[in-house]
């Protein structure tokens, strides 16, 4: 961290030893030319959200200079909040000008730095009330808690990045009475009119009524037309010295939101709780992140715990190196360990806001191993690549992940047809012909787009009433999640040819389902028929056949099966002490209380399994089905002449959409039917970038991959199979 600011000022200025940064400063021709020559024209130089103001002051120069402003950035004038800072507030708070706290929707007392004294002096207030979802740190040191209003129970506004007016109404009423922002708001201010319904209509429109049909638009489309704030040039940044906030240091902590818990907002929700990390894998837990070789330099292992200090404070935290991460960092997630009685979220992962201080994102550290372990509960092997097992897996990667550069595509567009060997096969069983099947359901996974965000994993946990297990199944193996994001890493080989665990080139991301064989090698070993296929090809369970007997998913290539052994669903989740804190009890009688929200939560489409029952993807069935029939139906309207020209019934192509697709928002999943040529997923399926994985197997998988492209630099090669 401490070499960015550097490493942007060579950027900007080509090392001639500018020390401030001006609106007039130019940028170094030589500097500016190569940008436009490796990256072409416009470009984009990104800085990441923890940077400090210069490094972004720095970027937004050279942007301006290369072209970018206007094509592949834009400047839009944001509303602007209060200039006052929380150490003021507190500092006004500690002298008696703040004798009232109204806190609405944040956690300072947990998230603030602890230099401040956020917490104490709000206890010194004689009035404090927080609006909130929970009843948190903050709500619990207030003198009164007020339920918010999920943002889904109740009318709501904002502005999108381009400043477009956005428009919110409810799903569903305020299930325990909670008042939204607003309401609050306008209860504290004495306003007549307190709901939610009324007051975004009337800042929409002041004399706007219900029949308004500007309004019915706005809330049909979700947005207002027309309310993109205009493009403006940036103002000339003030003279900025070239300091950083980050001094060298031999051992540095860097701090990060948690990808799924985020700040902590989001940690009493199961479902991030055990979404595993895209890069560690690691679930229920936050863990310090660091190089493989700072690991080997403090004889650390995965689970070992650190004990990291920071000015005076220090945590304990357990270690998991993980390649990529710069030597002699730590990185530690924020979000976790939380301190009130969360029914998900106590006990889980370690609080790292004690060690946060002024600089908010990294710190000088202090770094030791305490001779203690930590179980971590992972859901992917890891980073072995000196043993045997490993270097074998790098050989074997593109069997099931392939890619390579735009220029080995423009040269040879079949290149992925060429990397591996497929050999003629036969089936020993007889093979499913699917004569009179109206539909041929597919998938496509685009890997050149897909970024590992989780979104379809979330997305089909919560479609599909998938249970969360706890972190003691986690770490035996038994995640229930019917998809799952594969990570990859790809080393640099040493002067002796063999990958060196230290260089890493880059990172894999793979979006692994059910890929519904239409020769399933699970079919073959089931005793009860449990699993066949439909009348379209699909790969289906029947649940009251299946006696568990496992034989299915022992014969899966892909391990995409999910067995359930226990009824997760019906306890609530207890917890243990000592280390396995977060770990579901599955021996308590039903606990009261929770059926009649929990049924609210299940979709009514989809049956919730039992103790004993294998599952998996389904190519979301229940939302064929409901296509299938409304299709169907309207068909039985039409005359009889136009029932001759569409026998088939044909569904119109992306009528269907699973609950993956329908949630990745890079578009990297399409569902279809094949049958149907001129249909998304035939196309694709039909790419030269298209692949099979473990086509050698002659399962006919229904899912198929786009190899990954890239557009690495000039000089910068791609290391086919040294993924691992």
């Amino acid at each position: 961290p401490a070499e960015l600011l550097a490493f942007a000022e060579l950027m900007a200025f080509n090392g001639t030893g500018i020390s401030t940064i001006e609106g007039s400063a130019e940028l170094d021709d030589e500097i500016v030319q190569l940008l436009k020559d490796e990256f072409g024209t416009p470009d984009l130089v990104v800085v990441g959200a923890s940077q400090p103001a210069i490094v972004h002051s720095l970027a937004a120069k050279i942007n301006e200079r290369i072209g970018a402003v206007g094509n592949t950035v834009s400047y839009r004038q944001v509303a602007n909040g209060s200039n006052a800072t929380l150490s003021e507030v507190v500092a006004g708070m500690k002298d008696g000008r703040v004798t009232t706290a109204v806190i609405g929707g944040g956690n300072p007392t947990f998230d603030a730095p602890q230099e401040l004294g956020f917490a104490e002096a709000l206890e010194a207030l004689n009035a404090s009330v927080c609006l909130s979802y929970y009843n948190d740190e903050t709500s619990q040191a207030c003198k009164w808690h007020v339920n918010q209003a999920h943002w889904l129970e109740a009318w709501n506004d904002g502005t999108a990045a381009d400043g477009t007016t956005c428009i919110g109404q409810p799903l569903i009423e305020a299930l325990f009475g909670g008042l939204s922002a607003s309401e609050f708001v306008a209860i504290l201010a004495g306003e007549k009119v307190t709901d939610s319904h009324t007051l975004v209509q009337t800042t929409f429109n002041p004399n706007s009524d219900k029949w308004d049909p500007a309004w019915r638009t706005a809330v049909h489309d979700g947005v207002v037309a027309n309310t993109k704030t205009i493009e403006k040039p940036p103002v000339n940044r003030k003279e900025m010295p070239l300091v950083s906030g980050v001094t060298a240091s031999a051992q540095t902590v860097l701090f990060t939101p948690s990808p799924t818990v985020w700040d902590g907002r989001f940690a009493n929700n199961g479902w991030m709780q055990e979404l595993p990390d895209t890069l560690t894998k690691l679930t229920w837990d936050n863990a310090v992140l660091l190089s493989p070789a700072t690991a080997r330099a403090l004889d650390v292992k995965q689970g070992d715990m650190l004990r990291i200090e920071v000015g005076g404070a220090s945590i304990e935290i357990a270690a998991l190196p993980v390649p990529g991460t710069a030597d002699d960092c730590f990185v530690l997630p924020l979000g976790y360990g939380r301190k009130f009685e969360g029914r998900v979220c106590k006990g889980a992962g370690v609080d790292a806001y004690p060690l946060r201080n002024e600089n908010m994102w990294s710190a000088p550290a202090k770094v030791t191993k305490t001779g203690t372990t930590y179980p971590l509960a992972t859901t992917q092997m890891h980073f072995a690549v000196d043993t045997t097992p490993g270097k074998g897996a790098q050989d074997r990667m593109p069997l099931l992940y392939r890619e390579g550069t735009l220029d080995q595509y423009n040269e040879d567009p079949g290149f992925v047809s060429h990397i591996g060997h497929v050999p003629h096969s036969l089936s020993i069983y007889e093979e499913h012909q699917f004569e009179g099947a109206k539909y041929k359901w597919g998938m496509s996974i685009d890997l050149s787009t897909c970024t590992g965000c989780n979104s379809c994993v979330a997305a089909c946990h919560a479609e599909n009433n998938i249970p969360i297990v706890g972190k003691d199944q986690v770490l035996v193996g038994r995640e229930m999640h019917w998809l799952r994001i594969d990570r990859y890493f790809a080393f640099a080989k040493d002067s002796h040819g063999a990958y060196d665990g230290d260089k890493l080139e880059s990172v894999a991301i793979q979006p692994v389902t059910c890929h519904h064989c239409e020769n399933a090698p699970c079919e073959e070993v089931c005793p009860v028929a449990a699993t066949v296929h439909d009348i379209d090809g699909l790969n289906v369970m029947v649940y009251n056949r299946c006696v568990g007997t496992r034989y299915c998913s022992n014969n899966c290539p892909f391990k995409v099966r999910r067995f359930n052994y226990f009824d997760y669903f019906r306890r609530d989740p207890l917890r243990s002490t000592g280390l396995l804190q977060v770990q579901p009890d599955y021996y308590v009688k039903t606990q009261s209380g929770g059926k009649t929200l929990r049924a609210m939560q299940f979709n009514p489409d989809v049956t919730v399994r039992m103790r004993g029952v294998m599952e998996k993807c389904t190519f979301c069935t229940q939302r064929i089905q409901r296509v299938k029939i409304a299709t169907k139906n309207a068909w039985v309207k039409k005359t009889d002449a136009q029932k001759k020209a569409d026998p088939r019934v044909a569904i119109p192509d992306g009528s269907i959409v699973t609950a993956c697709q329908q949630a990745c928002p890079a578009d990297a999943i399409v569902f279809g039917d094949l049958l149907d040529e001129k249909s998304r997923v035939s196309k694709l399926h039909k790419e030269k970038r298209s692949y099979e994985m473990l086509e050698e197997l002659n399962i006919k998988s229904r899912l198929k991959y786009l190899a990954r492209l890239t557009n690495p630099v000039h000089g910068a090669t791609v290391v086919e199979g040294a993924h691992h």
